[in-house]
């Protein structure tokens, strides 16, 4: 019926239909249609996820994001679960200019003491850059590191092609994929305790 609507609606109606509007996948109806910008392939088909990692590497949160919320719409409140079940232990965070806004400004410093939060267009960040505290610029060059998780997430553990089926297996394959992730990262935290000089202990990571 849906197909049928949205196919009613562009062809005799003449209507530009909203992406959330349309249906992507008969076989997986959850999937979403999100520009990357990438080169090459500008637009992808899956779901976004909303990942934390810690200073150590692991994967302290993920969130398989509702199929038509943005960055900004779920950066507060996946922050303060994160931070409720840390018992508020985190005293900095950042992200990347995509969650900007006045107000994830505001309600993010009151929940964390360091908040690391670009703001969008050259002219903004600039400014921003100019006056922003020795903390802003430190975590925002750590902010790379979560990049390299999500690469590792996806080439290492199975997220480049979800293999299970329907919503509900998306997010447990997610979980699965986290939970692979992070047996990575202790068993390098293990490897590293009996040989510093061991492959598997080499990282970019910032300090």
């Amino acid at each position: 019926g849906q197909v049928c609507d949205t196919a009613r609606r562009r062809v005799l109606g003449r209507e530009k239909v909203p992406n959330e509007d349309k249906l992507f996948s008969i076989f997986e109806p959850h999937t979403q249609l999100y520009c990357r910008g990438k080169a090459g392939q500008p637009n992808q088909y899956g779901r976004l996820v909303l990942v934390y990692e810690d200073a150590a590497g692991f994967i302290s949160h993920h969130c398989v994001m509702d199929r038509h919320a943005r960055d900004k719409d779920v950066a507060v409140k996946q922050t303060r679960i994160l931070q409720n079940r840390l018992q508020k232990r985190i005293e900095e965070i950042s992200f990347d200019r995509g969650f900007h806004s006045p107000a994830n400004q505001i309600g993010l410093a009151e929940i964390i003491d360091d908040v690391c939060l670009p703001k969008p267009g050259v002219k903004q960040s600039v400014e921003q850059l100019n006056s922003a505290s020795v903390t802003f610029h430190q975590a925002k060059q750590r902010h790379s590191g979560i990049e390299s998780a999500i690469g590792a997430l996806q080439s290492g553990n199975g997220l480049v092609r979800c293999r299970d089926v329907g919503e509900t297996g998306f997010e447990r394959y997610v979980a699965l994929a986290v939970l692979g992730r992070n047996i990575h990262a202790l068993g390098k935290l293990m490897i590293s305790k009996q040989n510093l000089k061991a492959a598997a202990t080499i990282t970019q990571r910032a300090a």
